[in-house]
């Protein structure tokens, strides 16, 4: 075959190598020929059952003060509220540097067509029917299932070698820091029409199997304990929060036990701090401290 299917992918747990291994799977069974790209090294298993296999480790992940996301939550102590914000790092101009590295590479290859596919799509028989039966530029959009709203979307989409060539050439880093819009769905699509790209619409929209930790809401950015649902943890350079505590939880701060039923606040300059299991077991919790950006993070408090 001509076409060439560019599989991205960030596979750093079970669930995603099993979806990957399948995604494989799939267009192997068409006789299609694949490149993977990762970010991350992947089992040998995997990467022998691919044609091409990219790996670049510069995961060019980007954050305050280049460009970043505010993520902002307000809680309850008693009779007061507390706001709580948080500065994350995006993966946008990640993934536009995986499809710079991905065309550069695919430049000595002499395939007519590559297919863009992010790992975890749900692939249906539709799809791979499309696939097939398409031999010109298409992109996908993401249909909002509230509003019908249609948007740019980067899960899916095919570009003949001379578009390929054409844009991975114009991806700059520092224009996309620089400009707007500062996603790389609307920043792509704005680039395929910048260029005068031709492009049909993909005819159905896309769903993706597993969300992305970049992706989730505020209040999964805004709390640090990632191990347990028991308690969640926020906290600045001067305080921490304790709050949306499940349960009465005891705590050891310096050697000092402080039982917490909802919500607690305490001057973050600490040595050692951890909680209580059900077989009083002290489990440390010092690691989730470690955020060398906390001097950003802001807490409000109000009635």
């Amino acid at each position: 075959m001509d076409k060439l299917i560019c599989i991205t992918s960030h596979c750093n747990s079970k669930d995603k190598i099993d979806i990957l291994k399948s995604s494989i799977e799939l267009f192997k069974n068409k006789g299609y020929d694949i490149l993977l790209f990762s970010h991350i090294p992947l089992p040998r298993s995997i990467v022998t059952t691919v044609d091409h296999y990219v790996y670049n480790k510069d995961n060019q992940i980007l954050n305050y003060p280049d460009i970043y996301q505010i993520n902002r939550i307000t809680i309850k102590n008693g009779d007061k509220w507390v706001q709580l914000q948080r500065y994350t790092s995006t993966i946008h101009w990640a993934y536009l540097n995986q499809l710079k590295y991905i065309g550069h590479y695919c430049s000595g290859l002499s395939y007519n067509h590559y297919l863009f596919i992010n790992y975890d799509v749900n692939i249906t028989d539709n799809m791979l029917q499309y696939i097939k039966d398409q031999n010109y530029n298409f992109k996908d959009i993401q249909l909002n299932p509230n509003t019908g709203e249609e948007t740019p979307s980067n899960l899916l989409f095919q570009l003949c070698k001379d578009s390929l060539l054409t844009l991975h050439k114009q991806l700059n880093k520092e224009q996309f820091i620089e400009g707007w819009p500062r996603n790389s769905e609307a920043y792509l699509q704005g680039l395929i029409e910048e260029l005068n790209i031709p492009h049909k619409k993909y005819p159905e929209s896309i769903k993706d199997q597993i969300q992305c930790d970049f992706n989730k809401g505020h209040i999964y950015h805004t709390n640090y304990n990632k191990e347990n649902d028991y308690f969640k943890v926020f906290y600045n350079e001067e305080y921490i929060i304790l709050f949306d505590i499940k349960r009465p939880i005891k705590f050891n701060i310096d050697g000092i036990d402080y039982t917490h039923k909802e919500y607690g606040s305490h001057k973050h300059d600490f040595k050692q701090i951890g909680y209580y299991d059900n077989n009083n077991n002290l489990i440390d919790i010092k690691y989730m401290f470690n955020d060398d950006k906390c001097h950003l993070n802001y807490l409000y408090e109000y009635e």
